[in-house]
């Protein structure tokens, strides 16, 4: 198995090579850290490495499978951690130039989980200046470009988590998810993302900024299939009493509920979602998903949700989760906002739940804009919204993937374009998208070169 061979098999079929003594930890991690050397100057993916004390770990990796040690289900495989995640001994900087130079002293609880499963850390991902940009660009370097086309944007706020899956140089990467940042960057790199039920995932990162500035946000993972997300969902997942929000629920087996039948199930079909203009090649391709769900026995049921744009409600209910960080938003605007948040809750309920479990609809209409330029500005913003109203429930998983990857010749408005959400409203639902894997590798071959 050459490099490249290597690099895209899955996350799991990686940890069973490592246990079967087919490949070592250190292995893996000197292929990452040799694909991250040769093409992250071009992407931005990685902000920060520790490749000494990985190395350290994945020798002991290696020790345990020779020993014959119980393994975890992430055992030897690299890993990618955003940087709002914070991490001992790793600068941490939450994108902030003012952050810059801040090295914790303790994991956050999804880094401690995906270490005790065997995971090694690789180092930390790009993320925009507190994660509340949907593109990636801040003042501490490059903005992250997208490893298809290294002319427009990952996507934000998991931007290097999700450029750094999809080129291959890490096997998995955490992101974290308010509105729209696993969803968005998953969809703009073709890979697999998922914003969870929130309290799904405890949310500590010790005394910091992460936790405060949006407690919307949900840890949640970045892989390049669903199995390997399920993995991931299923190691990071479950309660912990430092997350006043935590839930107690028992965690799914994940990777166990992937073989589920899809036959039964009740899902409602929105086009539009009420409020949003569609670009006809996306709304094509959330109508071929109904009929692949169909054929395999689901129920579709069209649905107008009603929605309108819920922007305004969005930034309402942030205002009201999220005031000690944001200083902007203890302007008097900002207490209005929360003072009306009660009112405006028509985003954040839809009638077809009642009868169907699912939606599935599509996530916005131009979804890849031009990376920033040197001097950091863009000069394409996202029209619509849809991802939001999954956020405004409080309680939906949220998946969001592309099927094909389309040529990066293709005009900016069709380039990348979100293809299709689809958003269970039962907290313990496990994730049905049966065929949902992306069997191609990500085209770099302009950054080989």
């Amino acid at each position: 198995m050459n490099e490249t061979e290597l690099a895209f098999t899955p996350a799991t079929e990686q940890a069973r090579l490592v246990r079967e003594k087919h490949v070592s930890p250190l292995e893996l991690v000197d292929m990452c850290y040799s694909r991250i050397e040769r093409l992250n100057p071009a992407l931005s993916a990685f902000t920060t490495l520790d490749k000494d004390r990985a190395r350290a770990a994945a020798r002991q990796a290696e020790s345990a499978v020779m020993l014959g040690n119980a393994l975890g289900p992430l055992h030897g495989v690299p890993v990618g951690i955003k940087e709002n995640e914070i991490t001992e001994g790793i600068e941490t900087t939450w994108g902030s130039l003012w952050m810059k130079g801040h090295v914790p002293k303790e994991d956050s609880v999804v880094v401690e989980r995906l270490k005790a499963a065997g995971a090694i850390v690789l180092g930390k991902t790009n993320m925009p200046d507190w994660g509340v940009m949907i593109h990636m660009i801040n003042r501490l370097g490059e903005p992250t470009r997208n490893p298809w086309d290294t002319a427009h944007t990952s996507g934000g706020s998991s931007s290097g988590s999700a450029a750094g899956v999809a080129a291959g140089l890490c096997s998995l990467a955490s992101g974290t998810d308010g509105g729209g940042s696993i969803r968005a960057p998953a969809s703009f790199c073709g890979v697999f993302g998922i914003r969870p039920t929130l309290g799904r995932v405890p949310r500590y990162t010790g005394v910091s900024p992460s936790y405060i500035v949006n407690q919307l946000s949900q840890p949640g993972p970045i892989a390049r299939s669903v199995g390997d997300a399920a993995a991931m969902l299923g190691v990071i997942a479950g309660y912990d009493s430092r997350d006043p929000d935590a839930s107690r629920l028992p965690v799914p087996d994940y990777v166990a509920a992937l073989g589920r039948d899809v036959a039964g199930l009740r899902i409602a079909y929105s086009p539009v979602l009420g409020y949003v203009d569609v670009d006809p090649e996306i709304a094509a391709l959330v109508r071929a998903a109904a009929e692949v769900m169909r054929d395999l026995g689901a129920t579709i049921e069209k649905v107008d949700p009603g929605f309108n744009d819920p922007a305004e409600t969005f930034r309402r209910q942030w205002a009201r989760r999220s005031p000690s960080v944001n200083f902007w938003m203890l302007s008097k605007r900002a207490i209005n906002w929360a003072k009306r948040c009660r009112s405006s809750t028509k985003h954040t309920t839809c009638c077809s739940h009642r009868r169907c479990p699912f939606l599935l609809s599509r996530q916005a209409k131009r979804s890849l804009a031009r990376t920033a330029s040197r001097d950091g500005r863009f000069g394409l913003r996202l029209r619509s919204r849809s991802t939001l109203p999954s956020n405004l429930s409080l309680q939906h998983h949220a998946v969001s993937r592309v099927k094909d990857c389309p040529p990066v010749s293709k005009s900016l408005a069709q380039s990348m374009p979100m293809r299709w959400s689809c958003v269970p409203r039962v907290p313990t639902s496990p994730l049905v998208h049966s065929g949902c894997r992306t069997n191609r590798t990500c085209n770099i071959d302009g950054l080989e070169r």
